[in-house]
């Protein structure tokens, strides 16, 4: 699964990056980002727009908004017969712009925190589903989810699972409208391992209320002991 990722990058490089505008001042630098809080999402319907989404998919038919927190990834194997998300797959599809992401080994009672990003640390873009909710008042919330797959030789020593990291030239095709099942099928692969790297943080990234640069850090593992 996916359940932190950071996005330390400035607004005017998301943009360039990403051929698309921010309409708001709320971008802050995130190194620590956790289910239920709001970050920038590119959709489908608005190509140049960077909104911000709620992460923890709602689907419109919803009567609340507590199964977000169970919905954060959707399995890339399940999606044309899943029916909280086939709809959203064929039709409400988005990039989650990050520039890493983090996941826990286990071993023994331990669970080790790894930070995963490209060895160059550049902007990629995971692959989403989004939705469009309204809650009892009326207002509507728009909310993701992080399409995962099978990891890498990287990430399987760390993770059963890995988040689908798009090849840049994929990213087009997976915000158009007119591409095929079979080809949006097709981009959802793990990502090159040789263009990525792993290293271990701290127990900092554990906490939902830490969210600054030394969660990036290297720390050096005693898998005897706890990290601090």
């Amino acid at each position: 699964m996916c359940g932190r990722f950071s996005l330390t990058k400035i607004e005017l490089e998301i943009e360039e990056r990403f051929g698309a505008t921010f309409y708001t001042k709320d971008l802050v630098k995130r190194y620590n980002v956790a289910p239920a809080q709001s970050v920038p999402v590119i959709t489908i319907a608005a190509k140049t727009r960077i909104d911000f989404f709620r992460w923890g998919f709602i689907p419109a038919w919803a009567t609340d908004d507590k199964m977000s927190y169970s919905l954060i990834n959707a399995q890339s194997e399940k999606l044309l017969v899943s029916r909280m998300y086939r709809e959203a797959f064929l039709h409400q599809r988005c990039l989650v712009p990050a520039d890493g992401f983090y996941e826990w080994q286990k071993v023994g009672k331990q669970k080790i925190p790894y930070r995963i990003h490209l060895k160059d640390d550049k902007l990629f873009a995971f692959a989403g589903l989004y939705s469009e909710w309204k809650n009892s008042e009326g207002k509507t919330v728009s909310s993701f989810t992080i399409i995962t797959t099978t990891p890498n030789e990287l990430v399987a020593p760390i993770h059963n699972r890995m988040p689908v990291i798009l090849q840049p030239q994929h990213e087009k095709l997976w915000l158009d409208k007119e591409i095929s099942t079979a080809d949006l099928l097709d981009v959802l692969l793990p990502y090159e391992p040789q263009q990525m790297e792993a290293y271990t943080v701290s127990n900092l990234v554990n906490n939902v209320a830490n969210d600054t640069d030394k969660i990036l850090q290297e720390v050096k593992v005693d898998r005897q002991q706890s990290l601090f």
